[in-house]
């Protein structure tokens, strides 16, 4: 088996490529409008002054107030979480950007009036969070302790890569919606192609799973030739296939396993160690 990248953490960096890396158009007003979101709510949150008056503005215009939300260079759903944050408020974050009460503009009053997102910069925020909020989505169902992920890997990809179709060339959807739809789904499956199906690993978890059963490999056509690789690399004694399918995926998992264990703490390994044991003895006397 070849080493297996962490799928959250690939998937980590295309979303990161979109927001903050990429060199054109629209990635300058994603990045310009993120920027701007970020230092929003750090001012708000620095300022009293601003907070105050964000919250007289909210109250006026009969709006729910909620902070904004600060997000950091960590998890890049930090920042979908500052986006919503700010995309929430804006009719009193629009309000306050025009706001004047003198001739000439307070400190407070300009720096809402440069860090407030513009109207074309709020319908980007708007096209990018519902798609984002689906990609978070798929990154959780990925995280977990107690349950296995490695079969939903294939699935949640393939989920997400036809909503970004559907959401790509909905005649109801703006241009905006659509141009970040295209480019989130160019992204993501550029990192994961055929919806992660070419990892031989996520490919025979989809495979082996009771309820898909292959579902997505045969809508990929990746079915049969996942099932040839899964032959050649476990050629069965006898002809019995269940045997087969099961030693496979207790093969994976051996292999796998041994890749993990490397960079654990002591307790963690000693932990992992007795896990293992018990399930290669339900293995072995299935």
């Amino acid at each position: 088996m070849t080493p297996h990248a962490c799928s959250i953490h690939t998937l980590q960096l295309a979303v990161v490529e979109i927001l903050f890396k990429q060199n054109s158009s629209m990635h300058t007003n994603i990045k310009t409008s993120v920027k701007k979101c970020k230092k929003l709510a750090k001012f708000v949150k620095k300022s009293s002054v601003a907070s105050r008056e964000l919250q007289d503005a909210c109250n006026e215009d009969g709006v729910n107030y909620t902070k904004l939300q600060n997000s950091n260079s960590t998890r890049w759903n930090s920042t979908l979480v500052n986006l919503s944050s700010v995309f929430k408020l804006k009719v009193p974050l629009r309000k306050l950007k025009r706001s004047q009460k003198g001739q000439r503009k307070t400190a407070t009053e300009q720096k809402w009036s440069d860090l407030v997102p513009s109207n074309d910069e709020f319908k980007l925020i708007e096209a990018m969070i519902g798609p984002l909020e689906e990609v978070m989505r798929m990154s959780k169902s990925w995280e977990s302790d107690k349950e296995p992920t490695m079969n939903r890997v294939v699935e949640k990809l393939w989920e997400v890569n036809e909503s970004l179709i559907d959401l790509s060339t909905d005649e109801e959807s703006s241009e905006v919606v659509k141009d970040f739809a295209r480019l989130l789904r160019e992204k993501i499956m550029g990192r994961f192609p055929k919806c992660g199906a070419e990892e031989l690993i996520a490919a025979v978890a989809n495979y082996v799973d009771p309820y898909l059963k292959g579902f997505h490999l045969k809508e990929l056509g990746l079915f049969e030739d996942t099932k040839q690789k899964m032959a050649e690399m476990w050629p069965s004694k006898t002809e019995n296939k269940t045997e087969t399918l099961r030693m496979a995926v207790c093969k994976i998992v051996s292999d796998n396993y041994l890749q993990a264990m490397q960079g654990l703490k002591t307790s963690e390994r000693k932990r992992i160690k007795e896990h293992k044991s018990r399930s290669s003895l339900q293995c072995n006397s299935n």
